[in-house]
């Protein structure tokens, strides 16, 4: 095979290409210094199919005319679920964001029933992802845009749920990693928030698919998420 190239210090090429991928995985997280398992650029994909799967998107309930004005770049709608999965650039920007319907609003009837079946699905709208790998999760962050007032009528998620599932394609048993209340009058918009690390009295397994359920938000119409993060135990 190709020899290893020794650097000083005793690193081969190898180890500081990994050294270097791994400062990279961490800029990526944007500060926080803990790597996101929930990012495309980690391998994280939108689950899109089964009994909870990710909500549709605003845009995908709208009629023809205005998808077509949408695709058209004629008016906005703001984006799919995937922009929720990727840094916010720049940090202030508006409707840089997964912008979803309510379920109680959706003009997709075969979809609003569906999810009302599963208790594992959000009130208001679900996003469930497959992980790079299984993973123990420490904690999830959520991040909403600086640049949209806050309080009563905020787009800002408020209550939720993070649910963990041992499979890839979160079919199996749900695991509770916790309930939270995301705080749009905080100081920081970006807001971690540690789960559970036990269920019944025994350590909580390594999940590979994760949901976040919506139950509310501040009071618009429609939710918009700006960034799901989903950081490993340390």
């Amino acid at each position: 095979g190709k020899p290893r190239t020794e650097l000083p210090f005793g690193l081969t090429e190898e180890g500081a290409r990994e050294a270097i991928s791994e400062r990279l995985e961490l800029d990526i997280a944007d500060g926080t210094g803990m790597i996101d398992s929930a990012t495309l650029q980690a391998g994280a994909t939108v689950i899109r199919t089964g009994s909870r799967a990710t909500s549709p998107s605003l845009v995908d309930s709208l009629p023809l005319f205005n998808r077509v004005m949408a695709q058209t770049r004629f008016r906005f709608y703001g984006h799919g679920p995937e922009a929720a999965l990727v840094p916010t650039q720049p940090r202030d920007a508006l409707g840089q964001c997964w912008a979803v319907e309510s379920i109680a609003n959706s003009k997709l009837p075969r979809w609003k029933n569906a999810h009302a079946e599963d208790p594992s699905n959000g009130e208001f709208a679900t996003l469930t992802i497959r992980l790079p790998r299984p993973i123990h999760v420490g904690s999830v962050m959520i991040e909403h845009t600086p640049g949209e007032s806050a309080g009563k009528g905020s787009s800002a998620i408020l209550d939720f749920r993070v649910i963990g599932y041992v499979d890839d394609e979160a079919g199996s048993q749900p695991y509770p990693l916790g309930v939270f209340r995301y705080d749009i009058g905080a100081k920081s918009l970006e807001q971690n928030f540690e789960v559970n690390s036990e269920v019944g009295g025994r350590p909580m397994p390594k999940v590979h698919s994760i949901t976040l359920a919506i139950d509310s938000n501040w009071g618009s119409e429609y939710a918009c998420l700006y960034r799901f993060r989903v950081f490993e135990s340390q």
